[in-house]
């Protein structure tokens, strides 16, 4: 007679995978918080340039050049990093209404293949950032004074991170099914 509290052999494996992609979902989770920080913080001093910026050339009739600059640079990573928070929390645009048509097995193999196709576009983004990054590396912005390598690294490390998140989502949504079916925010409304 078997044991009902035994598993199987074939599902140990499957078992040790399963609790190393929710190890790996924790891990971004902590990742996730850190970036949404940063973020904030890249807001804040966004801000605080911009604020500045106004104050200076309004009120003292004495404007910094390269406030601008970087506000402009902040906002690249501010938009990059805050990519990579929207895919965990699946904030992400899109269109719902042909997928809400299909039943969920197929439902589920669009979202697998819609995350795949955009992880290779993320890890395109990430490789050819880097290239393009390092166009810049030694040419200064128009005022001088930064090196256009840092703003443009915000391609590199935005897709660093998006890829992360996207990977984690793949996984997740592979391997540990949601226990009931995502809804999306218009089917709640009617």
């Amino acid at each position: 007679m078997r044991d009902p509290d035994a598993t199987p052999e074939i599902d140990a494996p499957a078992g040790a995978f399963r609790s190393a992609v929710r190890m790996l979902d924790k891990a971004t989770g902590v990742l996730d918080r850190w970036v949404l920080f940063a973020v904030t913080t890249f807001l804040g001093a966004l801000f605080i340039a911009l604020f500045t910026q106004v104050a200076l050339r309004y009120v003292f009739d004495i404007p910094l050049r390269w406030l601008p600059e970087l506000a402009g640079f902040i906002q690249a990573y501010l938009i990059m990093w805050g990519c990579s928070c929207l895919i965990r929390n699946d904030g992400h645009i899109r269109i719902t209404f042909i997928p809400n048509l299909l039943p969920a097995p197929l439902r589920r193999a669009l979202s697998i293949g819609m995350h795949a196709v955009l992880l290779i576009y993320i890890i395109y983004l990430t490789f050819y950032g880097y290239r393009f990054a390092l166009l810049g590396s030694g040419e200064t912005t128009p005022t001088g004074t930064f090196d256009f390598f840092i703003p443009r690294l915000a391609l590199v490390t935005g897709g660093f991170l998006m890829a992360v998140q996207l990977s984690n989502a793949l996984l997740r949504e592979i391997f540990i099914r949601p226990k009931s079916p995502p809804t999306d925010q218009l089917a709640l409304n009617r």
